[in-house]
């Protein structure tokens, strides 16, 4: 959709384009949120196996 195609939008057609962006959007952060906590949750694991193999070095 270009700027022209938008401003011919009616009020409801905007209202329905906004929703399907919020909602696309709201997916997104889930996605996001779940990489990183994957991310997380594996660089933790991966830090403690790390400490833990220098700590026996020690």
């Amino acid at each position: 959709m270009n700027i022209e195609e938008y401003k011919q939008l009616s009020e409801e057609e905007e209202k329905q384009f906004y929703k399907e962006l919020s909602e696309k959007l709201e997916r997104n952060e889930d996605f996001i949120n779940a990489v990183q906590k994957t991310f997380d949750k594996y660089i933790s694991k991966k830090c403690l196996i790390e400490l833990n193999k220098w700590q026996q070095f020690k």
